[in-house]
């Protein structure tokens, strides 16, 4: 379990200097946070409108990203990264290229401190914003290249 708390925080100080900046995907899923958190059903709603199935009730879906929200302290205390397709394990990029076509990032978003899962999120740029299109707990070892 610390490996993985390890493993995540190493990417954070890699990447940080690789996250999006303005409209980037790093700050949709971090927009996605303020929206549940002030209660914006269509800024929320806007970011999901493309994802792959049904969101449910959005209220619902919000509540559980402002639960979510809550337990990591706030937005600001997110950490979020930009991880790069090199990053990954070539069979998730293959798969990934395959069902969303070649132009999706992923976000990597820790859960909880002690979690050895993350919650990844797979964004493409449609028109000039980012939309989320899919998102999913993971262990990092299940798509990131781990150094032995």
């Amino acid at each position: 379990m610390k490996k993985i708390s390890i493993i995540f925080g190493t990417f954070v100080l890699l990447l940080c200097g690789c996250s999006g900046v303005g409209n980037g995907p790093v700050k949709t899923i971090q927009t996605l946070h303020e929206a549940a958190m002030e209660g914006d059903e269509q800024t929320f709603t806007k970011l999901l409108s493309l994802a792959e199935g049904d969101i449910g009730d959005p209220e619902e879906a919000m509540e559980v990203i402002r639960e979510l929200t809550m337990e990591l302290g706030g937005v600001k205390n997110i950490k979020l990264v930009e991880v790069k397709k090199d990053q990954l394990i070539d069979e998730a990029v293959e798969d990934l290229t395959e069902e969303f076509g070649n132009d999706w990032t992923l976000v990597a978003e820790q859960m909880e401190e002690d979690s050895d899962e993350v919650l990844v999120w797979l964004l493409k740029k449609v028109d000039k914003d980012y939309y989320i299109f899919y998102g999913e707990d993971l262990s990092p070892d299940e798509f990131l290249k781990i150094p032995n």
